[in-house]
């Protein structure tokens, strides 16, 4: 079965450059060409997954509209960040860990991996307290996951879900993170 999925993909992978090439004024302002590629090969891939052919529409018609869905959620997604980003300002001599010891700078220059002196921190306490809070069940495990450096395929391989689903459902944790961040910077502005 799973080779009969595979050689879809590769059957129908012209379907992506299409797609791309089609949107290319639109997508390429926000993404590089070979992100919109690989978005769109993971469109493709979730089309095979889930098509059924009891809906009585050939698979290219199918797979052609999960490609553009995916683009575009990705596309919305990097507009609403760069919206975000442009509100807030981090600042590279930002104090990471308790004992003073590493900046956000430090983090960016060296290649030793700090996640063991940062996990002190209070806002990463607070990210992990936040996760485990979430009411989703399935945006939490995405989450918690995601936490422990998982890929969105890996994390769709160990929930048995597409990957759009994973994806989409990440967007919407994320969004509610952002949410009670937001709110506990307001409780501790007004005090």
């Amino acid at each position: 079965m799973k080779k009969e999925l595979e050689d879809l993909v590769v059957d129908n992978l012209g379907l992506v450059y299409n797609v791309v090439n089609k949107y290319k004024t639109r997508i390429l302002q926000f993404l590089e060409y070979e992100d919109a590629i690989q978005i769109g090969i993971l469109g493709l891939i979730d089309a095979a997954n889930t098509f059924d052919e009891i809906r009585q529409v050939e698979f290219s018609t199918y797979a052609y509209s999960c490609i553009r869905n995916s683009l575009f959620i990705e596309l919305v997604r990097v507009k609403r960040k760069k919206r975000y980003a442009n509100n807030y300002t981090i600042s590279l001599d930002e104090v990471l860990t308790e004992n003073d010891e590493f900046t956000l700078l430090d983090c960016l220059q060296s290649e030793i991996n700090i996640n063991e002196e940062v996990a002190d921190n209070g806002m990463i306490k607070l990210l992990y307290k936040y996760v485990d809070e979430l009411e989703n069940d399935l945006q939490r495990q995405i989450m918690q996951l995601r936490l422990k450096d998982k890929t969105f395929g890996q994390i769709a391989a160990i929930l048995t879900k597409p990957p759009s689903v994973i994806y989409a459902n990440y967007q919407k944790a994320l969004n509610k993170l952002r949410y009670k961040f937001r709110e506990d910077r307001n409780e501790y502005n007004t005090m």
